[in-house]
């Protein structure tokens, strides 16, 4: 991850496999969080100061082993705009201005979107 930088508290894992595992990723969210950049020494980013970790998918994430069941938070963003919609008549374009997954969204929409939904599940 040479893109990683020591004030960042959200790291996001997007558009998963369908055949992605956890198990992969159980360093980064119980041990610490271990950073290697291209051509450069790795780091650990203690545990009490690792970023959040974002994960999004089309697919189900399995929760059948104990283990995973204990990392996992699930929250269904999808939901929430069905939910808006049903009671409010919104659309994600009223709410954001734009439409979600559109090429009019700029780095800095997907951060903020992003930061919002790890601030909603703190």
């Amino acid at each position: 991850m040479d893109w990683y930088t020591e004030d960042n508290r959200l790291v996001v894992f997007s558009d998963l496999k369908q055949n992605w595992k956890l198990e992969d990723y159980y360093n980064y969210i119980t041990d610490g969080f271990t950073v290697e950049g291209k051509n450069q020494s790795s780091f650990v980013v203690p545990k009490q100061k690792s970023p959040k970790i974002a994960i999004n998918s089309n697919y189900t994430i399995s929760t059948v082993n104990r283990s995973d069941r204990r990392r996992l938070f699930f929250v269904p963003i999808s939901q929430f705009y069905g939910v808006l919609a049903d009671t409010k008549g919104l659309t994600p374009n009223d709410v954001h201005g734009q439409w979600l997954l559109s090429d009019q969204w700029t780095s800095d929409d997907w951060i903020g979107f992003y930061i919002t939904c790890i601030h909603c599940i703190n």
